[in-house]
């Protein structure tokens, strides 16, 4: 019985979450800027600026997590959250809405989530709804499906170590994604080892069973194409038209195009139908090479193949499946883009394409519903998007739309071009026509195109409420005390004798930090407190008297003032003469007078 699927939706590959920036046209303008919001996005997963965008590997095209015809992209939060979650993400009505908030610790079947890798692929069940593989690095490999109520089950459980039929399955299994290698409108999964690749059909209930494989070390049937080490599967599309999609490989010698025949056919591996060698001219112009990145797949010249779109340190490439049966080369070039190439007056000059086997972020999809596969470039030398689309009259690729620094998306997107970055595309608000996701500092949105160029779909500001201690912000009344994770180490604590006055200590308490008190006021201690007078104590508080002692030394005298400070002449008089300490002296009033 042939298994359904939804439409089609978009290529959705994903990336780690790197981003900061400020959506609406100024910072100071948001709608809801940082810190001022406390709940989680409809749905409740929690959405912030830390949130880890899940890589779902590089053909993951028909993600529908909830089977409404658009898509969803997947995130995680950190693992020193408290309560880290899997979501899926989407809009819904032009409100970015979680499909999914599955906190980790939550089990599934009496398993988690908190160990392990998960991946999302399309439908690989028949129900219309786009699974995840779970590959849990203690026991095995599952199938996770999505239930009415939002939901996850877990499907059949194979453990690592165990065959299914011919095939070992290991935890270090290579996840490549999923393809309808047989074109019955379900998604099978692909998977690689070091000892080649496998083809798995999944049940309706995740049980799995071998498709095909294809050994490495050996020669694909039809002895064009040889596995080595380093050849991996790059994507898949329907390459030759029809309802199977190829698988597109790359090696350590060229590209190959592989259909893969099911074992009851009597065929016991792949079979290549096309294989180009690094180094050779293909025909149109395109000379595939070793510095050459696969960005997407897609129908570009509506001759209802998909063509594969590639990178190179010279500029950009469209092939298709050639026709070498005939003596023409393996791929046929459609159209390229050289470098240097000016649109809007500003020279295109390429885009990291990274060290891996396949390029991230640069998308190949139908942005305007026209049917035809467009292709977004990131120029990052100029701080901006472009779309791209194939021009059957020139036969070359011309600008639809772009998006630069500064500017703003019908809606009220501002792009900044540095802090501002798309991590996936997809048919998020629209299963006629894809978007691209984009996130910053302040939030998410959801990005389209039209014939008036780029227009904010949907979009929401983070949950940017203080989180939880270990989340790398010292905030939400976070301390040295509280969180040294995230304020810091506390400096030692005071002690007395340490020099410093502080940490409660007073004079009372360490006067060796802090001096000693001054006496109470207490009257008779000869010091005039702030509380005694000379009607309470005059004793301590009066005025100054002058007086001038006397002291004879040989035939001469010593002469000095003596003031004293009391309330009365004869208490001062008092406390002068008592000062005498010379035999003889005397003491007068007033200034002392000249020699």
């Amino acid at each position: 019985m042939r298994r359904s699927k939804s439409n089609l939706i978009s290529s959705l590959a994903l990336g780690s979450a790197l981003a900061g920036g400020c959506q609406i046209a100024d910072p100071e303008d948001a709608v809801m800027p940082v810190g001022e919001t406390s709940q989680a996005i409809t749905g409740g997963f929690r959405l912030d600026a830390k949130t880890q965008f899940m890589e779902n590997g590089p053909f993951s095209r028909y993600v529908d997590f909830d089977g409404d015809g658009k898509a969803e992209f997947f995130a995680t939060n950190l693992p020193a959250s408290p309560d880290p979650q899997l979501g899926a993400v989407g809009a819904k009505t032009g409100i970015v809405t979680a499909t999914l908030a599955w906190a980790f610790t939550r089990a599934i079947d009496g398993a988690t989530l908190a160990t392990g890798v998960i991946q999302a692929a399309s439908d690989l069940t028949g129900d219309a709804k786009s699974d995840l593989v779970h590959m849990d690095s203690s026991r095995g490999l599952r199938v996770l499906q999505r239930n009415s109520d939002g939901t996850l089950r877990g499907g059949a459980f194979h453990p690592y170590g165990n065959y299914v039929n011919d095939w070992l399955l290991r935890y270090e299994d290579a996840y490549y994604g999923p393809a309808d290698v047989d074109g019955d409108g379900n998604q099978e999964l692909v998977m690689g080892s070091s000892a080649g690749f496998v083809v798995f059909d999944v049940s309706a209930t995740g049980a799995l069973s071998v498709y095909n494989t294809a050994q490495r070390g050996r020669y694909l049937e039809g002895g064009r194409a040889y596995i080595d080490s380093l050849t991996h599967v790059v994507n898949a599309g329907r390459f030759w038209g029809g309802s199977e999609e190829q698988l597109l490989l790359r090696s350590s010698t060229g590209f190959s195009i592989a259909y893969v025949p099911s074992r009851s056919s009597g065929y016991t591996s792949f079979v290549s139908i096309e294989y180009a060698p690094f180094g050779e001219m293909q025909t149109g112009g395109w000379r595939i090479g070793s510095d050459n990145y696969v960005h997407g797949i897609g129908d570009v010249n509506g001759d209802g193949r998909e063509d594969f779109v590639l990178s190179s340190p010279w500029g950009i490439g469209v092939l298709t499946a050639g026709d070498w049966f005939s003596g023409g080369t393996s791929f046929k070039t459609i159209a390229v883009l050289p470098w240097g190439t000016s649109v809007d007056g500003l020279a295109v000059n390429g885009f990291t394409s990274g060290t891996s086997w396949y390029a991230k972020y640069d998308a190949v999809d139908d942005f305007d519903g026209d049917g035809l596969a467009d292709i977004l470039v990131s120029d990052t030398a100029n701080a901006r998007v472009i779309l791209f689309s194939y021009d059957p009259v020139t036969k070359t690729l011309k600008k639809k739309a772009a998006l630069g620094k500064g500017q703003v998306a019908r809606g009220g997107w501002n792009y900044d071009g540095y802090t501002d970055v798309y991590r996936a595309v997809g048919r998020f608000g629209d299963a006629t026509r894809a978007s691209m996701l984009e996130r910053s500092g302040w939030g998410v949105g959801m990005l389209g195109v039209d014939a008036a160029g780029f227009y904010l779909v949907a979009a929401t500001p983070y949950d940017a409420t203080p989180t939880w201690c270990g989340d790398a912000a010292c905030n939400g009344g976070e301390t040295c005390m509280t969180c040294a994770a995230d304020c810091g180490s506390c400096p030692p604590p005071p002690s007395c004798g340490d020099g410093i006055c502080n940490g409660g200590e007073s004079c009372s308490t360490c006067d060796v930090d802090c001096g000693r008190c001054p006496p109470h006021d207490v009257c008779g201690t000869g010091v005039c407190d702030a509380s005694e007078t000379c009607s309470s104590c005059p004793s301590d508080c009066g005025h100054d008297f002058k007086f001038c002692m006397w002291c004879p030394t040989g035939g001469t005298y010593n002469k000095w003032p003596v003031p004293k400070h009391a309330c009365s002449y004869e208490a001062a008089l008092r406390d002068a003469e008592a000062g005498i300490s010379c035999t003889g002296g005397t003491i007068s009033d007033g200034d002392c007078p000249s020699p």
